[in-house]
């Protein structure tokens, strides 16, 4: 589920083009970095370039439906290099993780195309999409913190006891084998996703009728389900809860307290945009020289990794070589990484360290924003962490 490499370089040919086209605008990879929109001088852009480009600012402020319309013009301009990029966040990012399955095969069948998740797209386009209800606008509920960082709540899943890992880097919530036996789920089709040691792993799609966490319920949601459980069961729990219901609420954990506060996310104007994304959340921290640095937001890691971009934007570091394990749904690697040492960044002017974060020579993008590293939990657990993904927002207290 991860953004194949050819598109990652159409999307350096693309910003290329941008770059050629005008030396008085700013390059829109700055901008997209800095999430600077305003510097652009989209006039000297051509219509196409210009319309990707708006159509990633609508998208990641959640202005979805002008988005759409952008994108959808873009990805039908099939002698443009951002064709084939239009079409990717088009079907994977506004369609399939909106739950806009019925678009996706629609335009799946318009462009003769048939993308990795066509599958299980057609098979969820023929229910309802999930249905979620509060009972209350706000709870708290208590959680287990376990090595540290993960977030483990207790959940009923079709009226029986589960414990899920609470996963931003899940795009859907996975469940163990065992478990889908005991619920009875049939699957509707077969995929395969990529976990976080960066191994394919083949898995079936089934869905619950019910999905209950404290004040609030979901019917109707898609779950996977897998047989490589070991990691599941080093952590005694049955699953991992992901982005696709976390994006849903706004919630706060206090890890000292080992509480999780679930409300109904409510519009609020005035909060600080720091969280973007729509499948794959991005947290925006600064460094120590206030520079933002760009963090896929994996609350099912334990750690803490920068890619070479990311360590581009610290003024001073120093690297060093060690044994260490990385460890996923299905795979463990183990062997010698290498790790920047100390690494410090800021949120609300508040400086946190991290004792070491392993450095990884991936390149990545996410909604053509850069990926400067991974961020999990662990940098915050002597606090309180908020995310509100409806206001693009998070938060850190202590």
């Amino acid at each position: 589920m991860r953004f194949c490499f050819y598109l990652i370089c159409l999307l350096l040919l693309s910003f290329r083009i941008f770059g050629q086209q005008s030396t008085f605008s700013k390059d829109p990879t700055v901008a997209l970095e800095n999430f600077d929109f305003k510097a652009i001088d989209y006039a000297s852009l051509d219509s196409t370039s210009h319309d990707f480009i708006k159509s990633i600012e609508y998208s990641l402020y959640h202005r979805f439906d002008e988005a759409e319309a952008l994108l959808k013009k873009v990805a039908l301009q099939t002698d443009s290099p951002l064709s084939k990029v239009a079409r990717h966040y088009l079907l994977a990012e506004l369609y399939f993780w909106r739950e806009k399955y019925a678009d996706y095969v629609q335009f799946s069948n318009q462009i003769n195309e048939q993308p990795e998740m066509y599958d299980l797209a057609k098979s969820l386009a023929i229910h309802p999409i999930a249905q979620i209800s509060f009972s209350v606008d706000s709870l708290s509920v208590p959680v287990t913190i376990k090595k540290h960082s993960y977030i483990i709540a207790n959940l009923f899943l079709n009226g029986k006891p589960a414990r899920l890992i609470l996963d931003s880097g899940a795009n859907f919530s996975t469940i163990s084998q065992s478990l889908s036996e005991d619920l009875g789920l049939q699957p509707l089709t077969t995929i395969n996703f990529l976990n976080s040691v960066g191994t394919t792993i083949k898995a079936p799609v089934g869905r619950l009728d019910s999905l209950s966490i404290g004040n609030v319920q979901f019917k109707g949601v898609p779950v996977i389900y897998t047989a490589k459980s070991k990691f599941f069961k080093r952590l005694h729990v049955d699953g991992l809860l992901g982005w696709d219901i976390l994006s849903k609420l706004s919630y706060t954990t206090d890890f000292k307290a080992q509480t999780l506060m679930i409300r109904k996310p409510v519009l609020d104007t005035t909060a600080e945009k720091n969280l973007f994304g729509i499948g794959h959340p991005i947290l925006v921290v600064r460094s120590p020289s206030g520079q933002p640095i760009n963090m896929y937001f994996d609350s099912g890691s334990n750690s803490v990794d920068l890619m070479t971009h990311g360590v581009t934007k610290l003024v001073d570091y120093k690297t060093t070589k060690r044994p260490g394990m990385i460890s996923g749904i299905g795979k463990t690697k183990i062997g010698w990484f290498r790790y920047v040492k100390n690494f410090t960044f800021k949120v609300n002017q508040k400086q946190l360290n991290y004792r070491r974060a392993y450095l990884s020579p991936l390149n990545d993008f996410i909604l053509s924003i850069k990926r400067d590293g991974t961020l999990s939990n662990a940098p915050f657990k002597k606090g309180k962490l908020t995310i509100d993904y409806r206001n693009n927002h998070f938060d850190y207290k202590e």
